[in-house]
């Protein structure tokens, strides 16, 4: 048991090792709107953060992106 105040929170931390993302994202939003302790809520959004979107990815992918388009653009003049 990870979490000794929440089985739910045990849940969402047991998909989080399996892979399934979603599921413990899922189970960690809805615990967080259901706590009613601060600790149930900080664990909820540990969970949240570490199953979050990375922002160095999207700069990056955002990158590439214009990075390709340029290369098209002056290619094509």
């Amino acid at each position: 048991m990870y979490y000794s105040h929440r089985m739910s929170l045990d849940a969402a931390h047991r998909a989080f090792e399996a892979g399934d993302f979603a599921e413990a994202r899922r189970l960690a939003n809805q615990q967080k709107t259901a706590a009613s302790d601060d600790a149930t809520r900080a664990a909820a959004d540990e969970i949240l953060m570490r199953t979050g979107v990375d922002p160095l990815v999207i700069w990056m992918t955002a990158g590439a992106v214009l990075f390709f388009v340029l290369i098209v653009y002056f290619g094509l003049r």
